[in-house]
Protein backbone atom coordinates (compact mmCIF):
# COMPACT_ATOMS: atom_id res chain seq x y z
CA UNK A 1 0.00 0.00 0.00
CA UNK A 2 1.15 3.58 -0.68
CA UNK A 3 1.99 5.68 1.99
CA UNK A 4 0.54 8.94 3.16
CA UNK A 5 2.24 11.97 3.37
CA UNK A 6 5.07 11.30 6.12
CA UNK A 7 7.05 12.93 9.15
CA UNK A 8 9.46 15.57 9.65
CA UNK A 9 11.41 16.45 12.44
CA UNK A 10 12.78 20.14 12.33
CA UNK A 11 15.41 22.75 14.21
CA UNK A 12 13.53 25.74 13.63
CA UNK A 13 13.14 29.81 15.49
CA UNK A 14 9.51 29.38 16.71
CA UNK A 15 8.24 26.52 18.43
CA UNK A 16 5.80 24.84 16.05
CA UNK A 17 3.00 24.31 18.77
CA UNK A 18 2.20 28.32 17.53
CA UNK A 19 1.42 27.55 14.21
CA UNK A 20 0.49 24.40 12.22
CA UNK A 21 0.48 24.17 8.29
CA UNK A 22 0.53 22.42 4.90
CA UNK A 23 4.25 21.19 5.07
CA UNK A 24 3.94 18.19 7.33
CA UNK A 25 2.49 19.81 9.73
CA UNK A 26 4.54 22.56 9.80
CA UNK A 27 4.12 26.54 8.41
CA UNK A 28 5.62 26.73 5.21
CA UNK A 29 7.51 30.34 5.96
CA UNK A 30 9.74 28.51 8.49
CA UNK A 31 12.79 29.79 9.49
CA UNK A 32 15.53 26.91 10.00
CA UNK A 33 15.58 23.22 8.87
CA UNK A 34 13.46 20.22 8.42
CA UNK A 35 14.08 16.89 7.36
CA UNK A 36 11.17 15.50 5.78
CA UNK A 37 10.49 11.61 5.65
CA UNK A 38 8.05 11.54 2.82
CA UNK A 39 6.07 8.08 2.50
CA UNK A 40 3.44 9.25 -0.49
CA UNK A 41 4.88 9.13 -3.91
CA UNK A 42 2.72 12.19 -5.39
CA UNK A 43 4.51 12.72 -8.79
CA UNK A 44 4.58 8.97 -9.54
CA UNK A 45 8.02 8.03 -10.25
CA UNK A 46 8.89 5.40 -7.77
CA UNK A 47 11.19 7.27 -5.23
CA UNK A 48 9.60 6.79 -1.95
CA UNK A 49 9.94 6.80 0.85
CA UNK A 50 12.30 9.70 0.29
CA UNK A 51 14.13 11.79 3.34
CA UNK A 52 14.76 15.66 2.07
CA UNK A 53 16.41 18.18 3.80
CA UNK A 54 14.95 21.35 3.75
CA UNK A 55 17.09 25.07 4.11
CA UNK A 56 14.47 28.18 4.83
CA UNK A 57 16.95 29.85 7.48
CA UNK A 58 15.37 33.56 6.49
CA UNK A 59 11.91 32.00 6.67
CA UNK A 60 11.34 33.45 2.63
CA UNK A 61 10.57 30.46 1.05
CA UNK A 62 6.65 30.25 1.06
CA UNK A 63 6.14 27.70 -1.83
CA UNK A 64 6.75 24.08 -1.55
CA UNK A 65 6.19 21.48 -4.55
CA UNK A 66 4.29 18.60 -2.85
CA UNK A 67 3.15 17.40 -6.50
CA UNK A 68 6.90 16.42 -7.21
CA UNK A 69 7.52 15.66 -3.78
CA UNK A 70 9.95 18.25 -2.77
CA UNK A 71 12.55 17.34 -5.76
CA UNK A 72 12.92 20.87 -6.54
CA UNK A 73 13.10 22.28 -3.23
CA UNK A 74 15.90 19.63 -0.99
CA UNK A 75 19.05 20.56 -0.58
CA UNK A 76 19.88 17.20 -0.26
CA UNK A 77 17.38 14.10 -0.67
CA UNK A 78 18.01 10.61 -0.65
CA UNK A 79 15.57 7.01 -1.02
CA UNK A 80 15.46 4.98 2.29
CA UNK A 81 12.29 2.39 2.95
CA UNK A 82 11.89 3.55 6.56
CA UNK A 83 8.63 2.49 6.03
CA UNK A 84 8.88 -1.40 6.59
CA UNK A 85 11.02 -1.41 9.37
CA UNK A 86 10.45 -3.11 13.01
CA UNK A 87 10.27 -2.43 16.56
CA UNK A 88 13.07 -4.92 16.62
CA UNK A 89 15.25 -2.97 14.15
CA UNK A 90 13.93 1.10 13.56
CA UNK A 91 15.21 3.36 12.09
CA UNK A 92 18.04 5.42 13.39
CA UNK A 93 18.42 8.82 11.37
CA UNK A 94 21.61 10.42 12.47
CA UNK A 95 22.60 14.02 12.07
CA UNK A 96 25.41 15.85 12.28
CA UNK A 97 26.29 19.17 12.64
CA UNK A 98 30.33 20.19 12.25
CA UNK A 99 32.32 23.10 10.91
CA UNK A 100 28.98 24.14 9.35
CA UNK A 101 28.72 20.76 7.62
CA UNK A 102 25.82 19.13 7.98
CA UNK A 103 25.55 15.43 7.72
CA UNK A 104 23.02 12.99 7.43
CA UNK A 105 22.98 9.23 7.83
CA UNK A 106 20.08 6.55 7.71
CA UNK A 107 20.81 3.17 9.32
CA UNK A 108 18.89 -0.18 10.41
CA UNK A 109 21.56 -2.09 12.53
CA UNK A 110 20.15 -5.29 12.24
CA UNK A 111 20.19 -5.58 8.54
CA UNK A 112 22.93 -3.64 8.06
CA UNK A 113 21.73 -1.23 6.18
CA UNK A 114 23.55 2.55 6.67
CA UNK A 115 22.97 5.14 4.01
CA UNK A 116 25.02 8.64 3.58
CA UNK A 117 21.69 10.55 2.80
CA UNK A 118 23.80 13.54 1.80
CA UNK A 119 25.55 16.63 3.16
CA UNK A 120 25.64 20.30 2.76
CA UNK A 121 27.81 23.21 4.18
CA UNK A 122 25.05 26.16 6.03
CA UNK A 123 25.66 28.26 9.40
CA UNK A 124 22.79 26.93 11.50
CA UNK A 125 22.19 29.36 13.93
CA UNK A 126 21.46 28.44 17.86
CA UNK A 127 18.97 28.93 20.59
CA UNK A 128 16.51 27.05 17.97
CA UNK A 129 13.67 24.35 18.92
CA UNK A 130 13.80 20.75 18.19
CA UNK A 131 10.43 19.49 17.14
CA UNK A 132 8.38 16.60 14.70
CA UNK A 133 5.26 17.11 12.92
CA UNK A 134 3.61 15.22 11.15
CA UNK A 135 0.46 14.84 8.13
CA UNK A 136 -1.60 12.53 6.53
CA UNK A 137 -3.95 12.81 3.18
CA UNK A 138 -6.87 10.21 2.22
CA UNK A 139 -4.74 7.56 3.12
CA UNK A 140 -2.78 6.94 6.65
CA UNK A 141 0.29 5.52 8.08
CA UNK A 142 2.31 5.00 10.83
CA UNK A 143 5.18 6.35 12.21
CA UNK A 144 6.86 5.97 15.98
CA UNK A 145 9.43 7.99 17.21
CA UNK A 146 11.39 6.06 19.57
CA UNK A 147 13.99 8.98 20.76
CA UNK A 148 15.42 12.01 19.94
CA UNK A 149 18.82 12.24 21.40
CA UNK A 150 20.63 15.93 21.24
CA UNK A 151 24.91 15.18 21.90
CA UNK A 152 27.74 17.35 21.95
CA UNK A 153 30.33 16.42 19.17
CA UNK A 154 32.35 14.80 22.01
CA UNK A 155 30.03 12.14 22.63
CA UNK A 156 29.63 9.38 20.85
CA UNK A 157 25.97 9.03 19.93
CA UNK A 158 26.29 5.30 18.20
CA UNK A 159 28.06 3.41 21.14
CA UNK A 160 25.90 4.97 24.13
CA UNK A 161 22.15 5.24 22.24
CA UNK A 162 19.61 3.86 24.86
CA UNK A 163 18.70 -0.30 23.68
CA UNK A 164 15.10 0.17 21.70
CA UNK A 165 14.79 -3.15 24.04
CA UNK A 166 13.79 -1.10 27.52
CA UNK A 167 10.19 -0.43 25.79
CA UNK A 168 7.56 -2.91 26.27
CA UNK A 169 6.93 -4.31 23.15
CA UNK A 170 3.89 -5.63 23.88
CA UNK A 171 2.19 -2.44 24.81
CA UNK A 172 3.59 -0.80 21.78
CA UNK A 173 1.54 -3.53 19.21
CA UNK A 174 -1.50 -3.10 21.51
CA UNK A 175 -1.40 0.65 20.55
CA UNK A 176 -0.65 0.07 17.00
CA UNK A 177 -3.67 -2.35 16.95
CA UNK A 178 -5.41 0.65 18.74
CA UNK A 179 -4.12 3.54 16.22
CA UNK A 180 -4.09 1.56 13.05
CA UNK A 181 -6.51 1.04 10.54
CA UNK A 182 -10.08 0.29 11.72
CA UNK A 183 -12.59 -1.93 9.97
CA UNK A 184 -16.09 0.42 9.26
CA UNK A 185 -18.77 -1.06 11.06
CA UNK A 186 -22.04 -0.92 9.80
CA UNK A 187 -24.37 1.42 11.13
CA UNK A 188 -27.26 -0.80 11.37
CA UNK A 189 -25.43 -3.54 12.90
CA UNK A 190 -25.81 -3.69 16.98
Amino acid sequence: APGADGLALWYVAESYRQHGGNLFGNKPDFKGIGLLFDTYDNDGLRDNPSVSLVVNLDGSKTNWDHDRDFLGDATFRCNFDFRHSTVEDPVEAVLQYYNKRLTLKLRMARRGVDVNCGDTLLELPIGHYFGATASTGGMVDNHDIISIEVRGLGEDAVDHSTAVEHFDSDADQRDRGFWGPQERKNPRQR
